[in-house]
């Protein structure tokens, strides 16, 4: 009974250990700043320290860079050069789709799907 229990043990040690390797693959495999965006996609990074969410637009063009943590002013700027060198100003979607609910809310999003605030004179009209 005892023997069994070692190997038990020895295999799941094992598995452990190659599942610790493959995540360790996974994110050295994951997109960095060389990729570019892909169309909806969210990208979180870590510059210098710097730990930023980026997602894009429809067209593949950058959509909005959010700060998690900086550990300074000026890891926090060079971080936002690189993510412009890199990926190019951040525009807004200008294509907004009104939604309208059950009960008579009318909600706007962009081709992504995520919620939007539009201005009053980029308003859709609704049908």
């Amino acid at each position: 009974m005892r023997a069994y229990a070692l190997v038990a043990l020895a295999l799941l040690l094992a598995l452990a250990g190659c599942a610790g390797r493959r995540h360790a693959a996974d994110a050295a495999a994951s997109p960095n700043l060389t990729s570019p965006l892909h169309a909806c996609e969210t990208r979180e990074l870590t510059l210098d320290g710097t730990d930023v969410v980026v997602g894009g637009n429809a067209d593949a063009t950058l959509a909005s860079v959010h700060i998690v943590t900086a550990p300074n002013p000026a890891a926090l700027s060079k971080a936002l050069r690189e993510i412009r060198r890199a990926f190019g100003a951040v525009r807004t979607d200008p294509l907004i789709v009104a939604h309208e609910s059950k009960w008579g809310w009318t909600t706007w999003a962009d081709r992504c799907g995520h919620p939007v605030a539009p201005r009053p004179s980029r308003v859709p009209p609704s049908p």
